[in-house]
């Protein structure tokens, strides 16, 4: 993954904390700002951790000579 896309997915999630705060900390709950929030961070935990798997599996090759069979 390149640098420019990890700066993108860090402000995705900044962004979307500071407008899940701002719905919280208003007297009346503004749920638009809240949901959008909550949709850029799990959005964020979603392509960031799809990437680590990605990442890992493929630095990680199962050894041919391995059976579950044997051991």
């Amino acid at each position: 993954m390149r640098k420019r896309h990890w700066y993108g997915l860090c402000l995705c999630l900044l962004i979307g904390r500071l407008a899940h705060a701002f719905g919280v900390s208003q007297p009346d709950e503004n749920f638009s700002f809240r949901v959008t929030g909550m949709a850029l961070t799990f959005t964020v935990l979603f392509f960031s951790s799809a990437w680590l798997l990605i990442a890992f599996s493929t630095l990680v090759s199962p050894d041919p000579s391995f059976s579950v069979a044997t051991g």
